[in-house]
């Protein structure tokens, strides 16, 4: 079947892209439980579900200008079922409407990527598990890397990068900013030497030092790991 030809009576291929994308996650569990549940919450989740549905046909649209695309295909990829329900409950468990961006910016990538399917598996856990803020502050360490080398802290880096009037860093707070960089550390996307000190408090954090040059002054503290690298190069994929 080509993009041409998707065998929707009196639909535009837009309608059709919407037309597959709500017939695939209608076929997805919705959240449910007793009733008082249902009766708080069901109105913001069926709001969720619809501009969820909305963002998903918009990936499909995207797919379509793509060449050797066929929603046939698509409707046929065991593989893109697993992520589609895998993106449709993170996007139910959250009201952000720029963490729906991301996952459907993320599924469609998915779906275009060579990567393997548990790499691809594994980025689209890591934008369920994190907020928009959290790829902020990974984007950010990646540009300004180069300005904790005279840091001697989490906390140092932070003030650093407010005097650098870097938008991210103006947009947080420091407890915000600690926390943040603790996370995508515990997760493995970055890297910091044994002596700089992510939190506030007294536990020096795991990892290794990167030498730069000889000095002392040239030791970068925090950097990307590969796999850091690797995921933000997914994220930014269009």
């Amino acid at each position: 079947m080509s993009k041409e030809s998707l065998d929707v009576p009196q639909v535009d291929r837009a309608d059709a892209a919407h037309l597959v994308a709500s017939t695939m996650i209608g076929l997805i569990p919705f959240l449910g439980g007793v009733d008082l549940f249902k009766f708080i919450v069901s109105p913001s989740l069926e709001k969720r579900k619809e501009r969820w549905m909305q963002l998903v046909a918009d990936a499909i649209r995207e797919l379509q200008a793509q060449p050797g695309f066929s929603i046939e295909l698509l409707r046929e990829n065991e593989e893109f079922t697993t992520l589609l329900m895998q993106t449709t409950h993170a996007a139910y468990k959250t009201h952000l409407e720029e963490k729906h961006l991301l996952l459907k910016d993320g599924l469609r990538n998915a779906y275009s990527s060579e990567a393997p399917f548990d790499i691809k598996y594994i980025y689209l856990s890591l934008l369920d598990k994190f907020n928009p803020v959290h790829l902020a502050v990974l984007l950010m360490v990646e540009e300004h890397k180069e300005a904790s080398k005279k840091c001697d802290s989490g906390g140092a880096f932070y003030d650093r990068l407010v005097d650098l009037r870097v938008p991210t860093a103006l947009a947080t707070n420091g407890i915000l900013f600690l926390a943040v960089m603790e996370d995508l550390h515990q997760a493995g996307l970055i890297v910091v030497s044994s002596d700089f000190i992510i939190t506030d408090g007294d536990v020096k954090q795991s990892g290794s030092h990167l030498l730069i040059g000889s000095e002392p002054a040239d030791i970068q503290k925090i950097n990307l790991t590969d796999l850091g690298l690797h995921f933000l190069h997914f994220i930014n994929s269009k």
